[in-house]
């Protein structure tokens, strides 16, 4: 009887050993012109509990937690709900997507983004998914020069490395950076790379005195917004008033702007245009 009970026992703990879930940890590396260093980590493990930073309910043994800056040296951190910052952020595995928003300090740019693409089919992923559908990053920059202008996002899926420049438009900074990655086929939220609903063009990008609008779902109506909020342009278009839509944007202020479009079927695209004079 002793054997049976041991022998059931030793059945049970394999089976529970065998659906155990081996950790997934992703490094995200930086280093800025002057050869300074850093790295942030994704996580997904099993002993993760996905609690909230801002209330204290972070993994320390995934040395998931608030972390003591050296502020005279290049750091790279994420942010929490509460702006508590750790350089790492844990997941069980029941969530299936990481989003998270990326700050720095004392860097010089260019700044090289790297990662290593292969750990995103890891054979220790979960059988049933084996892959990534969804692994980007987006911010002013990355929402014009990307690998992927369909999602106006860079597609970390594609490369394992980027250069991020300074530039002149918008926030004029890399930081924060919008990172998620995700083992569901639907889209992620990154801030500033929204998916085009309506397929809709606007040309050219940058522009200097006008703007022309074509889609292939008809576009009911447009607005130009200013980077402070404020509607700079906007109508409303008639069914037959299609082909190509001209705005005219000579009188503008160069910048940063958010053309904002609904189409016949209410589906709202965004997309930031820069006007240049």
């Amino acid at each position: 009887m002793k054997k049976k009970i041991l022998l059931f026992i030793s059945i049970v703990l394999l089976s529970l050993n065998s659906f155990t879930q081996p950790q997934w940890k992703f490094h995200i590396a930086f280093e800025d012109a002057t050869g300074a260093r850093d790295t942030i980590w994704l996580i997904w493990d099993t002993t993760a509990t996905g609690g909230t930073l801002a209330l204290g309910q972070y993994d320390t043994l995934l040395n998931e937690g608030p972390f003591a800056f050296n502020y005279n040296t290049f750091n790279v951190f994420i942010t929490s709900e509460n702006s508590d910052s750790t350089k790492t952020w844990a997941y069980p595995f029941y969530f299936k997507t990481i989003s998270v928003e990326v700050k720095a300090f004392n860097y010089e740019y260019p700044i090289t983004i790297s990662w290593d693409t292969s750990l995103f089919n890891a054979s220790l992923l979960p059988p049933s998914e084996g892959s990534f559908f969804i692994a980007a990053f987006g911010n002013d920059y990355f929402f014009l020069v990307n690998n992927n202008p369909m999602s106006q996002s860079f597609n970390m899926l594609l490369d394992n490395s980027v250069t991020a420049p300074a530039f002149n438009w918008g926030s004029q900074s890399q930081f924060p950076l919008y990172i998620g990655v995700s083992r569901e086929e639907e889209t992620i939220g990154i801030s500033n790379a929204k998916i085009k609903t309506n397929e809709i063009s606007a040309f050219p990008n940058p522009c200097s005195d006008i703007i022309s609008l074509k889609s292939t779902v008809k576009i009911k109506e447009y607005y130009l917004i200013s980077n402070d909020g404020k509607v700079v342009r906007k109508n409303f278009v008639s069914d037959t008033q299609q082909s190509i839509i001209i705005i005219s944007i000579t009188d503008l202020e160069p910048g940063l702007y958010t053309l904002k479009t609904n189409n016949f079927k209410n589906q709202i695209n965004y997309e930031k245009i820069i006007i240049i004079h």
